[in-house]
This record gives structure tokens, sequence and C-alpha cells, in this order.
């Protein structure tokens, strides 16, 4: 058991790297994850250019992928890390969660590094119960629906429905994607689809 004192969190990250059977680790990579209050994923946020906390966080993979190459392991692995406040300042956190295997945020990851790398993107999860269907279905004749050639806009990236023993049924979630030039545009357009599709 691990009893650490309650901080408040400012920023949840998420680092990814890959490491060979040698031990040698490559494609590192840095993005924001996006929690409910009950630490369950619901998203992520990934920008252009670098982040302040990436060479702490490059330090923390190399001291991991030494533990995990001791132990026998390669193949892919992500760990979360968090910056709290500690005395009125703000603190890095570089391991809380250790995984051996890759994000659920790879797809998009790739996705946005060959489709729209200059772009922020803004990845969430919506709990389909929540949302009205007509709403959603209507997302992609909608004027902010995402635009191949503006590069902006919203993107479904998950199926609404989803075939089990012979039949459809509509999946507990339902994640998109927000693209644009800032924070703010993304952060105004998830909230133009909550406003929208939201029961």
């Amino acid at each position: 058991v691990v009893v650490e004192p309650w901080r408040r969190r400012v920023l949840d990250l998420c680092a990814v790297f890959s490491l060979d059977a040698r031990g040698e680790a490559g494609g590192f990579r840095l993005h924001e994850t996006l929690y409910t209050r009950d630490g369950a994923l619901i998203g992520a946020v990934f920008v252009p250019g670098g982040h302040p906390r990436r060479d702490a966080l490059e330090r923390a993979a190399g001291v991991v992928a030494g533990e995990l190459t001791r132990a026998g392991y390669f193949g892919p692995v992500c760990f979360d890390a968090f910056v709290c406040e500690v005395d009125g300042k703000e603190r890095l956190r570089p391991l809380a969660d250790l995984n051996c295997r890759r994000p659920m945020s790879d797809a998009i990851h790739r996705w946005w590094r060959e489709k729209a790398a200059d772009r922020v993107l803004l990845w969430r999860f919506f709990n389909t119960r929540k949302l009205k269907p007509e709403a959603v279905e209507a997302t992609e004749g909608a004027e902010d629906h995402y635009s191949p050639g503006a590069r902006r806009g919203v993107l479904l990236s998950s199926p609404w429905s989803v075939e089990i023993d012979g039949r459809f049924v509509r999946a507990p979630k339902l994640a998109a994607a927000f693209i644009g030039e800032s924070r703010s545009e993304v952060e105004r357009m998830e909230g133009a689809f909550r406003a929208r599709c939201e029961r």
C-alpha cells in the first residue's frame, strides 16, 4: 500500500516510446491527457512544437527503459506523469502509472501526425447515453464538420454503433476530434459540439 498526500493536479501528461530487444529506446513523444474527477481517461491534446516538460520526461523514460530491459521486456511503453501544486509551486511527478502497451490515443496521434501536425487536436470520449443520436448523426453536415482543405473542424473518430452477434448496438463511447489553429479554438468547438449533441 502506498499512501500519498492529496495534491492539486495542474496538468496530466503521457509519455510514449518503444523499447527494442537490445534495450534501445526510441520514438519518444509526449502529449497532454484529460481525465474525469475520478481518474477515468476521457481524452488527449496534441500540440505542434515541443513541450516544456519534455526533457524531464525523456530522462524519466531512460530510467524506465533501463528497468524494463533488466526485467526482460521490450515493446511499446507509455507512462503517465502529472504536474501538481506543492506549497504554491508546480512540481512534476514524472511517473504515476506505467503501461507496457500502446496508448489508447495511438491511432488518433498517427492521424494527427500525418494530416494536421501543425494544428492543435483535442480528442475526447463521450458517453453515448448522454448524446442525442440525431444531433450526432447530423455532425457530418454541420458547419463546423472537419474540412480536409481547411484542416479544421469536428471529426467523429469512432463508430456510433458496433456489430455484436449479428446485430448493431450503440457503442458505449464515442470519440470525437476537434482540430484547429489554437487551444482556445478547439475548446470552443468542443463546447459547441456538447451544446448541440448532449442531452
